[in-house]
């Protein structure tokens, strides 16, 4: 068993309203917790591999392509490579996101 903390985890950004890490990598696979304070954004960019969102708590709107969603908790969005994605915290209270990134 292997068990990781967020505190203890690999700081991937960490901004004001931006905190991002990485728990874990399995087979080229990461998996990654991102946690955006009120009404903040994670820009839109482009990754070489697919991604799921998973909103563990908050709301948010995710974007992927020229398509846009409001998730909230226990909502799952899907982005294929290559194609420009974001998301950005809709609320004043926090947004939590495990991205996993898939080989």
């Amino acid at each position: 068993m292997e068990v990781v903390r967020w505190e203890d985890a690999q700081v991937k950004i960490d901004k004001s309203d931006i905190k991002a890490r990485k728990l874990f990598e399995y087979d080229g696979s990461e998996f990654i917790v991102i946690k955006l304070s009120g009404f903040s954004e994670l820009k839109k960019h482009k990754t070489p591999v697919d991604a799921l969102f998973f909103v563990i708590q908050g709301e948010g709107e995710f974007y992927v392509g020229s398509e846009s969603l409001s998730a909230s908790q226990g909502t799952v969005v899907y982005s294929p490579k290559n194609i420009e994605h974001g998301f950005k915290n809709i609320s004043e209270k926090e947004l939590q996101v495990l991205v996993v990134k898939l080989k």
